[in-house]
């Protein structure tokens, strides 16, 4: 009996260790869609542009996406960056940015 509380033991602490190692495939977003006048756009297809800017507000954008999305009834919408339609930028993908780099 101790041997196969053993066992399991073992397999759960791997188990939990090989999904702790998994590459996060994006960064979630999620904000409000409002018009010229601040009242929330409500299920209504939106579009978002996001780049992500090396060093400083002025720096050069590395890596830029858009998204089409589609608000809720309160204008909430939810995207991945990393996720979206590339559109420029001097990495491929958020797998190849250097984050120590800033």
């Amino acid at each position: 009996m101790k041997n196969i509380f053993r066992l399991l033991s073992v397999f759960c602490f791997i188990s939990l260790q090989l999904t702790a190692q998994k590459v996060p495939t994006g960064i979630p977003f999620q904000g409000i869609a409002k018009d010229y006048l601040g009242a929330p756009v409500n299920e209504r297809k939106i579009f978002i542009q996001t780049s992500l800017i090396a060093g400083s507000i002025n720096g050069n954008p590395i890596y830029k996406e858009e998204h089409a999305t589609t608000t809720d009834p309160l204008g909430i919408f939810s995207i991945m960056i990393g996720q979206g339609n590339k559109t420029a930028g001097i990495i491929q993908s958020l797998a190849d940015l250097k984050w120590e780099e800033g």
